[in-house]
């Protein structure tokens, strides 16, 4: 088994913000790459309002914002 250091932790079909393309997306897969680190698959909705997705290290992903609760 390999080892990895995250800033957070990720799984299957959780939302992440991924930086690369400047969007929230969805974890839809994961897996190391040669060199050994791990990426993630990430699902989003493009420009265009279709499905698209896009690998990236989950070094680089962020957590999402949460919404801002105006009411309080």
């Amino acid at each position: 088994m390999k080892s990895c250091t995250v800033s957070f932790p990720v799984s299957i079909n959780d939302r992440v913000f991924d930086p690369d393309i400047g969007r929230v997306g969805r974890v839809s897969s994961l897996t190391f790459s040669d060199g050994g680190s791990l990426k993630a698959r990430v699902s989003y909705i493009d420009n265009s309002g279709k499905p698209a997705s896009h690998w990236i290290p989950i070094s680089l992903l962020r957590e999402p914002r949460q919404p801002v609760d105006v009411a309080k």
